[in-house]
């Protein structure tokens, strides 16, 4: 059985991409390379979650007759966030589309027009959508490489090339 590493969530990925940006800001064309990815990531994660949340609402709105509420909790939690990155807040939005794509999920589950396979499949593909996001930032490594060493094709660009990035 393969170890799996660490699950992310939004307050990691928040401190990460908040280093990522920090190093962007210092010329670290790496760090802007895991920026561009981030956003590639977002998205593509926007387009899948917007149009699983349109599918889930015509399945229960094409209920005739019906008043349905969508599932909700009846304790939220409620949580300041302050950002230092745009990303980070960018993505605590996706994460609430995430939510309701859910509970859009869960809501049709419960009215039974979606079995467990269908429920599980939209859930497990969500999640690992916005996974993946959340882990993008763990992979950009520091070099001290600046976009003048690139210009001038330095020893430290030529030893780094390959070895940091996002991907």
């Amino acid at each position: 059985d393969a170890k799996r590493g660490p699950i992310y969530g939004l307050a990691r990925f928040a401190r990460q991409i908040a280093m990522v940006w920090s190093a962007a800001e210092k010329d670290d064309p790496y760090a802007d390379q895991c920026i561009l990815d981030v956003e590639a990531k977002y998205h593509e994660a926007v387009s899948i979650f917007t149009e699983r949340e349109k599918n889930l609402s015509d399945i229960i709105e094409g209920l005739d007759g019906l008043d349905i509420d969508i599932q909700t909790s009846v304790k939220p939690a409620r949580i300041d966030l302050q950002f230092y990155c745009p990303w980070a807040s960018k993505t605590a939005q996706l994460l609430i589309q995430f939510d309701r794509v859910v509970r859009l999920g869960l809501t049709a589950r419960h009215l039974g027009l979606f079995g467990n396979d269908d429920w599980t499949a939209v859930v497990r593909d969500s999640s690992r959508v916005l996974r993946h996001i959340f882990a993008l930032p763990n992979r950009w490594i520091s070099t001290g490489v600046t976009r003048e060493d690139f210009r001038k094709k330095t020893k430290v660009t030529k030893r780094e090339i390959g070895r940091a990035s996002c991907r």
